[in-house]
């Protein structure tokens, strides 16, 4: 291919970034009727507008221009599918709350003439104590090439170590009390939401917060003729 392969770990600049009361705000309006309480000032960032913390850092790394101006990028995400995240959430983090996202691309690989990379961060305050870790898979190319053989490149899946809970800060959780109430078999449910092509079209039309991290909307883009229907519920903490 001309150029020697990447060595992995590939180490990125660290991106500072906050989760602005706008931001949150547009967050929670894309869920429509099935959102949670309206955010407040000094309220919590929401968990699931953690969920993009590495999005955040690889879209702050930007793309070298390509030559032929057709195939360049605004970011090192555009025109990626977000396939797979694993997060652990170290500490709270409140809305307007300053922190710094640092990680690598760790792996890459490729599966049926499709490409993948695995990227990971940490996301840590103005103190330095971690609130949140991230391990993201992203499908950069996802028309499938016949030309392109399964491979792999960097750290094995086994050498990645496991994303699960951090028991030692779980006795921080702003939800301990109601999390503490918790019984074996009670059961955790909110109003369940049918999520289609159609639904996500409304959502991005009207939620910036969306717009901006919405890699999986190319393969609903490339999935119109498929049946795209699945359910989520959100349980909000109260």
């Amino acid at each position: 291919m001309g150029s020697s392969a990447p060595q992995y770990p590939i180490a990125l600049k660290a991106v500072p970034g906050s989760h602005s009361l706008d931001h949150v705000r547009n967050a929670v309006a894309s869920l429509g009727d099935a959102a949670g309480p309206w955010p407040q000032p000094g309220d919590w960032v929401p968990v699931d507008v953690l969920f993009p913390q590495t999005l955040i850092l690889l879209a702050g790394q930007g793309s070298p221009a390509v030559a032929s101006g057709r195939d360049s990028k605004p970011s090192a995400v555009a025109g990626g599918v977000w396939v797979r995240e694993q997060i652990t959430v170290h500490g709270p983090m409140r809305i307007g709350e300053a922190f710094e996202v640092s990680g690598e691309i760790v792996r890459s690989y490729s599966r049926k003439g499709r490409l993948y990379s695995v990227s990971c961060s940490t996301t840590r305050n103005a103190a330095g104590e971690r609130l949140v870790t991230n391990r993201t898979t992203g499908l950069v190319r996802y028309r499938p090439d016949p030309a392109i053989a399964d491979a792999e490149q960097g750290l094995a899946e086994t050498e990645l170590g496991e994303i699960a809970a951090d028991w030692d800060a779980a006795a921080g959780n702003p939800c301990a009390s109601a999390l503490r109430s918790a019984r074996v078999s009670s059961a955790v449910r909110a109003e369940t939401v049918r999520v289609s092509s159609s639904f996500w079209r409304r959502t991005c039309a009207r939620s910036r917060w969306l717009r901006m991290f919405t890699p999986a909307s190319a393969a609903i883009r490339n999935n119109r003729r498929r049946s795209f229907l699945s359910r989520f519920s959100r349980a909000p903490c109260t």
